[in-house]
């Protein structure tokens, strides 16, 4: 008996612990957001983002399709991808 639970716990760990190191690796939309604003705002020219909202582009990626909307209501895309605990932000050209 005591060898059957040692392998039932041994099969739990297997499959809990990396699940758990993927929903804990992709950060949130909402995370993605918020650091994007920060970074934005952040600079020497002061606040110049009013507004920025990301999505995930696929269920098990780690790439946000994100949309900033500056002061005077020009719209920015931007592709954001997590990589090695950064943020790599590639650039779409100016809207409106």
């Amino acid at each position: 008996m005591a060898k059957l639970s040692v392998a039932l716990s041994t099969f739990v760990l297997a499959l809990v612990l990396p699940v758990t190191y993927a929903l804990a690796s992709k950060p949130p939309s909402n995370d993605v957001a918020q650091t994007l604003l920060r970074q934005m705002n952040s600079g020497p020219d002061g606040r110049l983002t009013r507004a920025v909202t990301c999505a995930r582009v696929g269920a098990a990626a780690k790439t946000f399709d994100c949309s900033l909307q500056s002061l005077v209501h020009t719209r920015l895309g931007a592709r954001v991808t997590q990589v090695d605990g950064g943020l790599r932000t590639v650039w779409q050209p100016l809207e409106g």
